[in-house]
């Protein structure tokens, strides 16, 4: 039998997330239970294999090992005609983790091994790109002046009301207070990261803000001696809270407060999405939205939408930090949600079928790959996704 590998490539990644139907399951398991197939399999996951495509999964070599073992022993399980049995959540997770990989190795390599054809047809990308983001903001100072922190040299950025400003590599900024015996003025500082950017800072007080793409810090250069610890954000950031009892460290929003001890948690407060989204990881804290008050303990998010607050429990919270960790965690995640993240990061212009059911898509992809590599994983869902020039990505069901 000829296997289409683009096909074949799908059908696996469906199989393995439990999004196969029957028919598919069957030609699934029909591949495998081919012994020359389930050895091209076990080499092309080896070592060596892995070792070859290292760079490409460089930030990501702990789960890729993971998943390598977990998917060689489920295809070892299903090497007959045998009905695939319900996966474990930490294997569904390692599956997951490996979606991107399989996809495009397992296209190269079975075209190469069981089909006649030639040459791997090109993806709906081919020829036009989307290069991911980096490590890109601006800082503007209580003077004014704006600087662009790419342009800035490793060293000292700037001295600051009470604290010197380095930006001790690329990527960071860190504030360090002066010694003095008066009490300094009260300046503000405001860190902003473009589309495609993303930047981490250590404020006066060593707590630790690292800003999502299109987002907004601003902050003093030295805290003041009573009162909370209060910063203003707009858009995503991760907090790392230092603990100071008598200081609690607060993060204002436009729909709300978060207040804190000492803790580390996500706030999405993007203009266009429905709601402020609060996730702690660790810690308490409290939100404050309209009239309503919550504590939230780990793994909780607190949804602060329309002047009320509603508490989600048992989180993925692998998922809403994944854009710290260098990575695009999507968990049941709608179109329109993915849709703004791929838009936020590659600075581009999302256009879809908006008409009818959408999908939720479940993978996990590095934030470092091109665009049409992310777009290639998530076709699996029903949506094909095409390049535009430079300024739009185009997604239709198929």
């Amino acid at each position: 039998m000829e296997w289409d590998a683009d096909h074949l490539a799908d059908l696996i990644i469906k199989y393995y997330t439990e999004q196969a139907d029957a028919h598919e399951r069957a030609m699934v398991e029909k591949f495998l239970a081919s012994p020359e197939h389930r050895e091209r399999v076990a080499e092309m996951l080896s070592k060596e294999a892995f070792e070859k495509e290292k760079p490409f999964w460089d930030l990501a070599e702990q789960r890729i090992q993971a998943s390598r073992q977990a998917i060689l022993a489920a295809i070892e399980e299903n090497n007959s005609a045998a009905k695939v049995r319900p996966l474990r959540k930490g294997f569904r997770r390692a599956i997951l983790a490996a979606a991107s990989f399989i996809l495009v190795l397992f296209s190269a390599y079975f075209l190469t091994h069981f089909t006649h054809r030639s040459t791997l047809p090109l993806p709906s990308t081919a020829g036009v790109d989307l290069q991911a983001g980096g490590q890109h903001a601006t800082l503007t100072l209580s003077t004014g002046q704006r600087l662009v922190l790419d342009d800035v040299p490793n060293g000292q950025v700037a001295n600051e009301a009470g604290s010197i400003v380095q930006k001790p590599s690329i990527g960071h900024l860190d504030y360090t207070n002066q010694e003095t015996k008066i009490n300094p003025e009260i300046a503000f500082n405001t860190l902003a990261t473009p589309r495609g950017g993303t930047y981490q800072v250590v404020l006066p007080d060593h707590s630790i803000a690292i800003l999502n793409s299109e987002s907004s810090l601003t902050y003093p250069t030295t805290f003041p001696s009573k009162g909370p610890r209060t910063v203003q954000l707009t858009g995503e950031a991760y907090f790392d809270v230092h603990h100071d009892a008598k200081h609690p460290f607060q993060v204002q929003v436009a729909r709300g407060t978060i207040e804190a001890l000492g803790t580390s948690f996500d706030v999405n407060a993007y203009a266009d999405e429905q709601a402020v989204r609060t996730t702690l990881l660790d810690g308490i804290v409290r939100v404050v939205g309209g009239v309503d008050s919550t504590l939230l303990h780990p793994g909780q998010q607190a949804v602060m939408k329309t002047g009320r607050l509603k508490v989600l429990t048992a989180v993925d919270t692998d998922a809403v930090v994944g854009w710290k960790n260098g990575d695009f965690v999507f968990n049941s995640t709608p179109l329109d949600e993915v849709m703004r993240q791929l838009s936020r990061w590659y600075d581009v212009r999302v256009v879809y079928d908006t008409l009818g059911a959408s999908p939720n898509f479940t993978a996990e992809i590095s934030r470092d790959r091109p665009a049409s590599e992310v777009l290639k994983v998530l076709e699996v869902s029903g949506y094909k996704f095409t390049i535009v020039g430079k300024d739009r990505i185009e997604a239709v069901k198929k």
